[in-house]
């Protein structure tokens, strides 16, 4: 099992690669890259692909998130809030919270910036599942 987790974090870190566009006089953040796994943010399911994200004001709380296909499609535009966790290594991270196979983004953080995203009712439910059996949910960090 640990050597599966390692074979998908090794992938992750060579597989996915963020290209962070700061524009600072207008407060927008966009992250470009390739997510190798299903994932969840909030009620809704996205699949492994390319994906844009940009964030309006990361700086200030609530800021703004709006999620894009390779499409240029809108996905998902919503709010997150400020968490104070930033980036130590100099990059822009992605961090999901793992239960099972279900990856649902917990946060985003870069050097200038740390923003949580709010657990959807259908991954609380999870959670709460998981520590009835004193399980934690395996964090996997995206660069």
């Amino acid at each position: 099992m640990k050597n599966k987790m390692l074979q998908i974090s090794s992938l992750l870190f060579l597989v996915l690669t963020l290209a962070v566009v700061s524009v600072k006089a207008q407060g927008v953040v966009r992250l470009k890259g390739h997510i190798p796994f299903d994932f969840n943010v909030g009620n809704k399911n996205y699949k492994a692909e390319d994906y844009s994200i940009t964030l309006e004001n990361p700086s200030k709380s609530p800021a703004t998130m709006i999620m894009q296909d390779a499409k240029g499609s809108n996905l998902q535009i919503g709010f997150i809030q400020q968490s104070g966790k930033r980036s130590l290594r100099g990059k822009t991270t992605l961090t999901f919270n793992r239960y099972n196979d279900q990856y649902f983004l917990a946060e985003i953080a870069s050097p200038d910036f740390g923003l949580s995203i709010l657990k959807s009712k259908v991954e609380q439910r999870i959670a709460r599942k998981f520590r009835q059996r004193n399980f934690r949910p395996e964090r996997v960090a995206v660069t």
